[in-house]
């Protein structure tokens, strides 16, 4: 996926515990339920999973911070409840991301943080829809 980045802006105030729902019942938060598997926590890879949004085909879209990949918070997406987060890649510019909102085309919105800790919004689509 290729960021397209956007000029700054100001971060809307943080809701704590705010998640979402996908149709089959996988939910971004921290953890996923389905009827056939009850309630589980997302796989994180050995680091902190941070999921804030889920579409219909439970690709799921959040951030992850690990050790490996420094202190920062780096954007990040699963392919399904039971895969290992893909960090996004980085603009050049970027300290941190994050990635909060995936539509049904698998498009991811979020924000990088600038050196000098202004942030701007960012778009990352899948490679087969970036032309």
């Amino acid at each position: 996926m290729d960021p397209m980045i956007a000029p700054p802006f100001e971060e809307p105030a943080h809701r704590p515990g705010q998640s979402a729902l996908g149709a089959d019942g996988v939910l971004a938060g921290g953890y996923i339920w389905s009827a056939e598997e009850g309630m589980r926590r997302l796989p994180d890879a050995g680091g902190l999973a941070a999921p804030k949004a889920v579409n219909d085909d439970d690709v799921i879209a959040g951030t992850h911070t690990c050790a490996a990949a420094g202190t920062a918070a780096h954007a990040a997406v699963w392919a399904g409840p039971g895969a290992a987060p893909a960090l996004l890649p980085d603009p050049a510019t970027g300290t941190a991301t994050m990635a909060n909102a995936v539509n049904a085309q698998g498009e991811i919105t979020g924000w990088a943080e600038a050196p000098d800790g202004s942030r701007r919004a960012l778009v990352w689509r899948p490679a087969s829809r970036s032309s």
